[in-house]
């Protein structure tokens, strides 16, 4: 193993460690260690290309999270001896590699909990709009970038569609592409921007303890955190919340509720939602089509992608229309925003129709 936790706990902490656990993971290279006093701690060494300013970006994040006292868990960054949150070690190959201590956070993660009761999925909804809400003044320089789990920035998968496998796939992948560039890309200026968490995937979200009612009690891994459209954040939190569902639509309407009432929503930004839903999920497949040929022996890249798939096919039959209307009325609005211009025109060319 290159990284020895024990020696990194000890050297940089000054803590004895009881045992330790390499996690999967995406890039990082994580432990669950434990302490011999009985603390437990994620101990995450950042992959080479990792910047000190983005893991600042979280660290700020998760302290802005604290100060405004958020009614959900989410990680404490333990500072080293020194007293700094980042502590600098040279790996095998030379490298410089970022590490960090965060404080565990016990709970369940989404996708062991079965099933997903309406109070559940709702209780994700609102952790996300407060979530938002808490963050809707904070700001970070290194949050100004591109990242490829951002919908906003989907188009990049339009060049590597090829790499997915079959051809029905490919099509499938290309109409819901077509469907964010020519539904929400040109309109994004539209919407309300800001720091943005963009990682609601089911190995993110804790879930509570709780047999009967169990709800969402927090989120790890701030590591893709951007600062894009707020509303990417109900797109992402309802593409995973209805993965594996005989009604996904409806599902992503307790999202959208839950979201809009704590954090209400535009009418421009409602509009969104279809589009932003289906473009997370193309950018997820296209991205799983490329690990399988870059890194073939990592399953964990490959987590999600069946349920993507499966669920793009579901929402293939389902008009992106009667998704908006859907998701008006989830906020309490007038399903389609034309009704009340029809009204208003009826009512004045009643006389003139006569009677039906």
């Amino acid at each position: 193993m290159e990284f020895d936790p024990r020696r990194l706990m000890k050297e940089h902490f000054g803590k004895t460690l009881k045992t330790s656990k390499p996690l999967v993971g995406e890039v990082d290279n994580n432990f669950f260690v434990e302490t011999s006093d009985g603390d437990s701690f994620n101990l995450k060494i950042a992959n080479p290309e990792s910047s000190p300013e983005s893991l600042d970006l979280q660290n700020k994040a998760l302290a802005h999270l604290k100060q405004k006292a958020v009614p959900f868990l989410i990680p404490e960054v333990v500072p080293n001896e020194k007293g700094e949150y980042i502590t600098t070690i040279t790996d095998l190959a030379g490298r410089a590699r970022f590490v960090r201590l965060l404080k565990w956070i016990p709970g369940r993660l989404w996708t062991e909990v079965c099933p997903h009761s309406r109070y559940l999925i709702q209780s994700l909804g609102q952790l996300a709009g407060t979530m938002s809400r808490s963050l809707s003044d904070f700001d970070h320089p290194a949050a100004q970038r591109f990242i490829k789990w951002d919908p906003s920035q989907a188009s990049w998968t339009k060049v590597h569609l090829s790499e997915i496998e079959g051809n029905d796939r490919i099509k499938t992948a290309k109409y819901f592409l077509h469907l964010f560039e020519s539904q929400a890309k040109g309109r994004l200026d539209l919407c309300r921007k800001g720091v943005n968490y963009n990682d609601y995937n089911d190995h993110n979200i804790l879930v509570s303890s709780d047999l009967e009612n169990p709800r969402v009690i927090g989120v790890i891994d701030f590591g893709d955190m951007v600062f894009s459209q707020t509303v990417n954040e109900v797109a992402i939190a309802s593409a995973y919340a209805m993965m594996a569902k005989p009604e996904p639509l409806s599902v992503a309407m307790n999202i959208v509720e839950a979201f809009n009432g704590v954090y209400p929503l535009q009418e421009e930004e409602i509009a969104m939602i279809f589009p932003l839903i289906a473009a997370r999920l193309v950018v997820s497949v296209t991205c799983s089509a490329m690990n399988r040929k870059e890194h073939p022996e990592n399953e964990y890249l490959l987590v999600s992608e069946r349920s993507a798939w499966n669920l793009l096919e579901k929402l293939k039959i389902i008009h992106p229309d009667f998704a908006h209307y859907a998701f008006r009325q989830a906020c309490g609005l007038e399903p389609c925003p034309l009704n009340r211009d029809y009204q208003n025109w009826l009512d004045k060319n009643r006389l003139n129709i006569g009677e039906i």
